[in-house]
């Protein structure tokens, strides 16, 4: 910066001296009635301001060049901050949300099965509308309890945020993992606070028919959710790079 300054000085000095010594020359001829000479000097000190002007111009346009450059920098910085601590948890926390809301629906909607069949099987009465009976009402709650407990869990596994470093070999044991954490966190709040009383359908009935699937449809929602949230992380850190790239280039051409 010092230097940039030295330069300026001299710069300034050595255009002055020249403009100075034009003009006090310029006068000295018209003194000694030389017209020629008058009018090479007119022309020299002419062009001489001509340059003045037009290196200020340019000096401008720099400057102004170099404010929109570091305007970007910034710009691109921002970017890169909102992504990695907004845009990735959000598109993915989304993603899950929606993961989840259809896996609950189709494990109700399992339940409704069971629930039917067994009160068939019994001749247990129950309303026509049976989602606005008792045993499916506090089924659901049980689910949405669930629900919770794994949202935790869930936060954890976002926050992390690691997916993109991890091979398809060890995603796929990750999954595995992940599952059986979940599966263990369900079954623990279920079976605390499953009662066969207000279901109506005792819980071992309602294993022995339908958990394989109700298994299979975690498993499966479990292992498409993590799939979305991967490919989610991936995405967003090649955008990530991309922006990093501009960000350096920027950085090279401002300290240049």
């Amino acid at each position: 910066m010092e230097d940039n300054k030295n330069k300026i000085s001299m710069f300034a000095g050595v255009i002055t001296a020249i403009v100075t010594g034009l003009f006090g020359t310029m006068n000295l001829a018209i003194q000694k009635n030389s017209p020629v000479v008058s009018i090479i000097l007119y022309t020299l000190t002419l062009i001489s301001l001509i340059m003045i002007i037009v290196l200020f111009i340019l000096k401008r346009i720099k400057s102004n060049d170099k404010i929109i450059d570091l305007n970007e920098l910034l710009t691109l910085q921002k970017e890169i901050d909102r992504i990695l601590l907004i845009r990735i948890r959000y598109k993915q926390c989304l993603a899950a949300e929606s993961i989840l809301f259809r896996m609950n629906r189709t494990i109700l909607n399992l339940f409704t099965d069971v629930l039917k069949s067994y009160c068939e099987e019994k001749k247990i009465d129950i309303i026509p509308h049976i989602e606005r009976a008792e045993p499916f009402l506090y089924y659901k709650e049980v689910l949405e309890e669930i629900n919770e407990e794994n949202k935790n869990l869930l936060k954890t596994t976002i926050e992390q945020n690691n997916f993109n470093k991890l091979s398809d070999k060890e995603f796929e044991k990750y999954k595995e993992e992940k599952y059986q954490l979940f599966l263990a966190n369900a079954e623990g709040v279920r079976n605390a606070k499953y009662s066969d009383e207000i279901c109506i359908v005792p819980m071992d009935y309602l294993l022995e028919k339908k958990e394989k699937e109700i298994r299979d449809v975690c498993k499966l929602s479990l292992y498409t959710m993590l799939d979305k949230i991967r490919e989610i992380t991936i995405l967003e850190y090649e955008a990530i790079e991309e922006l990093q790239g501009k960000l350096n280039i920027l950085k090279q051409k401002l300290r240049g």
